[in-house]
């Protein structure tokens, strides 16, 4: 078992609860600590939880180890009678978006690989440092981060 003390970082808003691993994973379970979750639909804050589950983004490698968060996320009822929302689970953007499989900070390393190097090359070399993602994946966190939304040209006559 490894100790507390040892993990290198913070998860801002949740409490590290036990540290396991063997010689390629290491797995950090945590609970979110706030109190209080706004509904993503109507803004309505709420304090009345309704379950838990847990997630399991990956985070960034650890002295070799590919390290897997297991985070406890509250979901929550809403409060507003007219929101057509009746649970929304907690939103935790400073650590891992949305039905995302990746921690922000780990997706933003693996995209400057991704620009700095060819996606291939990104994607062996993240594999030797416990950080793996494909090709393809990297080429999609590239185009998802980097280029600006495209607008159509107007249509209008020339002059």
């Amino acid at each position: 078992m490894i100790l507390l003390s040892h993990i290198p970082f913070q998860l801002s808003g949740f409490e590290i609860q036990r540290v396991m691993g063997d010689e390629n994973t290491l797995i950090i379970t945590a609970a979110a600590q706030g109190s209080v979750a706004t509904c993503p639909s109507c803004g309505q804050n709420s304090q009345r939880v309704h379950s838990y589950y847990i997630r399991k983004p990956y985070d960034l490698a650890i002295s070799g180890q590919s390290v897997q968060l297991n985070l406890r996320v509250r979901r929550f009822r809403c409060q507003n009678q007219d929101c057509a929302r009746q649970t929304f689970a907690e939103r935790l953007p400073e650590v891992v978006a949305a039905s995302a499989q990746r921690t922000v900070r780990l997706t933003e390393l693996l995209s400057i690989f991704a620009v700095a190097l060819n996606a291939q090359t990104a994607s062996r070399l993240l594999a030797r440092l416990a950080m793996e993602a494909s090709g393809d994946t990297l080429l999609r966190l590239v185009k998802r981060t980097l280029l600006p939304p495209v607008t159509a040209p107007k249509a209008g006559r020339r002059r």
